[in-house]
């Protein structure tokens, strides 16, 4: 059963990656998927701060990376793009 669940997990996160990578910058599509989340969700016009999960140091250096990086232009198209799949 944990297999099974793993796998579709596996599978949905393709999908999404499949969707948001073609509307990111070339040198971030091959950052991880918290990454590009967390930057999309922090360069959101309005939004001032951003609530992650972190359970070890290693997540915290990780996520902390992003702060060096130019927000993300149009962020608002990831997001419609998600809400709309081709």
């Amino acid at each position: 059963m944990r297999m099974e669940a793993s796998q579709k997990s596996a599978k949905k996160l393709s999908e999404i990656k499949d969707v948001i990578n073609p509307l990111l910058p070339e040198d971030k599509r091959k950052e991880s998927f918290p990454k590009k989340s967390l930057w999309t969700v922090a360069s959101t016009p309005g939004v001032t701060s951003v609530l992650n999960g972190i359970r070890h140091i290693i997540y915290v250096d990780d996520s902390l990376t992003i702060l060096q990086w130019e927000s993300l232009q149009q962020p608002r198209r990831v997001f419609e793009a998600l809400q709309n799949p081709p």
